[in-house]
């Protein structure tokens, strides 16, 4: 499979999009624990960060071409 190659990073563009509640949790804790065990690099591109913030610790914005970290984000 894909990670048989150990990639460096990850990225997922709307994971979450059409999974129900369970199996949103249920990836959520997969890469997190992927993340946490290979130190994988982990890209998300969503509209919807409910649920990411405990596998992504560091966001940005992208507001018209025109990144800036998010509200809250220390990092």
């Amino acid at each position: 499979g894909l990670l048989a190659r150990s990639p460096q990073a990850l990225i997922l563009d709307e994971p979450l999009a059409g999974l129900d509640a369970a199996s949103q949790r249920g990836l959520l804790r997969l890469l997190s624990d992927l993340r946490r065990n290979t130190g994988l690099t982990v890209v998300v591109i969503s509209h919807d960060f409910v649920g990411l913030e405990e596998l992504c610790p560091r966001t940005l914005n992208l507001s018209d071409g025109v990144l800036t970290p998010a509200v809250g984000d220390v990092s």
